[in-house]
């Protein structure tokens, strides 16, 4: 995964002035070529495959109602709430039906949704894709060092949590009883 602010200003500006300098002499076969190898990753709109911004509700108060702190957090997304460990069960036993069931509902590069944050892939978009560009909202990382604060720790913390949870049914999947 790879993360870059919307409000990155030296990614934006200065890192195709370095790349401006480093590749005056390279050979390109287009313009668009040339476009490319000076734009930084995850500023580039056309390799970009994901949104991040911060969605929590508005309080009455005025301010976000979201969960701003680390707290407990259910492994698997909402719509996988149903899913009980016999569905493991089903999965040794009945394999691929019940696998094909299951999984789609831990699509990594799918819609998530974590601590008031929301990831959503762009249209095209391979929901199993182990390759993620993303495009993110000030409210998550503000600028080039906005990258330790709360709401972005809180997200991948969730994220990698629900990962790690699609790989644990997985190899409990794959596993003989």
């Amino acid at each position: 995964m790879t993360l870059s602010a919307e409000n990155d200003g030296p990614r934006r500006s200065l890192f195709p002035l370095g790349r401006f300098f480093s590749t005056v002499h390279q050979g390109t076969t287009s313009p668009e070529q040339r476009r490319q190898i000076r734009t930084a990753l995850g500023v580039y709109e056309p390799q970009i495959t994901h949104d991040l911004k911060f969605t929590a509700p508005i309080s009455k108060s005025g301010g976000r109602a979201a969960q701003e702190k680390c707290g407990d957090l259910d492994l698997l997304p909402e719509e996988a709430a149903e899913l009980k460990l016999g569905d493991i069960g089903d999965i040794r036993k009945g394999g691929e039906a019940a696998m094909k069931r299951v999984l789609p509902l831990l699509e990594m590069a799918g819609h998530r949704s974590i601590y008031g944050s929301e990831l959503d892939p762009r249209p095209g978009v391979d929901h199993n894709s182990p390759f993620l560009v993303v495009k993110v909202s000030k409210d998550v990382i503000d600028g080039h060092s906005g990258f330790f604060n709360r709401r972005l720790i809180n997200f991948l913390t969730g994220y990698i949590g629900q990962a790690e949870a699609k790989a644990l049914l997985v190899r409990r999947a794959q596993s003989t009883p």
